[in-house]
């Protein structure tokens, strides 16, 4: 015997159940930003009780001037930690071009794009090696920090981010 299902009863909890997921996910942001007042205000990083612990959590942003960093730093560095794409931007002109002409570098130029783009690791090593040095990199990167709220339960073996 096969128990039959209500669908529209289904469709109705399901309704219901994200209701109630949404006004908790609003409560959460309210508390949230509750608790960071509290911490902009107090001068605080976090706070305990018997159950939790909740805190400032913040993680930092580097933002990279890649055609900064290329004046500014010897290519012989730059080659060891900014990654390069090259792409044709004209295929048509591009093959007319390599086959009316000899294949060199500064007479394709015109016909190619490059990204640039820097490799965090590769520059970290560097840095860890002593080859460059946070002046090399002066005014060639922006650093952002964000900061948001995070719970610690005490007899848990994990972290909850709140944000």
């Amino acid at each position: 015997m096969s128990k039959k299902v209500n669908v529209d009863k289904v469709m109705d909890d399901i309704v219901y159940i994200q209701n109630q997921i949404d006004g908790l996910n609003m409560l959460l942001v309210q508390k949230k930003q509750t608790m960071a007042k509290y911490f902009e205000a107090s001068g605080e990083k976090s706070i305990s009780n018997d159950d939790c612990t909740v805190y400032v959590q913040e993680r930092t942003t580097v933002d990279y001037d890649v055609d900064a960093i290329m004046d500014a730093v010897p290519k012989d560095l730059t080659d060891q930690f900014v990654n390069k794409s090259y792409a044709v931007s004209d295929w048509k002109q591009f093959v007319a071009f390599m086959k009316k002409h000899g294949i060199s570098g500064k007479d394709l130029k015109p016909y190619i794009s490059v990204s640039r783009e820097v490799d965090k690791k590769a520059l970290s090593k560097l840095y860890e090696q002593k080859k460059i040095s946070i002046n090399d990199l002066e005014g060639c990167y922006d650093v952002h920090v964000t900061k948001s709220v995070a719970l610690r339960l005490k007899d848990a073996k994990r972290e909850i981010s709140l944000t």
